[in-house]
């Protein structure tokens, strides 16, 4: 059984860590739904068999991965940003607000994994542009794209990741690849 007073219940599959609470066998008895992101990071027999569990499927990043799932209820959720922690800073030209980078990347640049970031960045400062790479969260990327006049995204599989909602909320230029 449910512990008491529990109305509905979501969960968010985070890399096969979710813990599978004791009261699964009570899913169905109140309104219930999972999200699962990252379906293009080779999980998905895990992502299938935690999403069967559960009444309602929401896919994130990739509506194309919607094909690999069978279940009755499943949907596409776009990525979202909270807008306290991405927002603004001074646009770019006004007084105090000079862009310090030509262009920056919040990414991993992992060159065993993230070989077209990497040649991205170095293809970008050859040809004598500022470019500021770091793997930073939160309120250290919102300040980032504010102090840059381009942020660049590239998608690990063509998957609408959550830079672009960071990123358009900071106010900041986004290019990206085809998404």
């Amino acid at each position: 059984r449910l512990p008491a007073g529990i109305d509905a219940l979501v969960a968010f599959e985070a890399y096969d860590r979710t813990p599978l609470p004791q009261w699964v066998p009570a899913l169905h008895d109140v309104p219930n739904a999972v999200v699962i992101g990252d379906t293009h990071t080779g999980r998905l027999a895990f992502q299938r068999a935690f999403a069967a569990q559960w009444s309602h499927l929401f896919l994130q990043f990739r509506p194309a991965d919607l094909a690999a799932f069978e279940h009755p209820s499943k949907h596409w959720l776009p990525p979202a940003a909270d807008p306290e922690v991405w927002h603004p800073l001074l646009p770019v030209g006004l007084e105090g607000g000079e862009a310090e980078y030509d262009v920056c990347l919040v990414a991993s640049t992992d060159p065993r994994v993230h070989r077209e970031r990497v040649e991205l960045v170095e293809t970008l400062q050859e040809a004598g542009l500022s470019v500021h790479v770091a793997h930073v969260f939160g309120a250290r990327a919102n300040a980032l794209y504010g102090r840059s006049r381009v942020v660049l995204n590239r998608s690990l599989a063509g998957d609408v990741n959550l830079r672009v909602p960071e990123v358009l909320l900071a106010g900041a230029c986004l290019v990206t690849d085809e998404v």
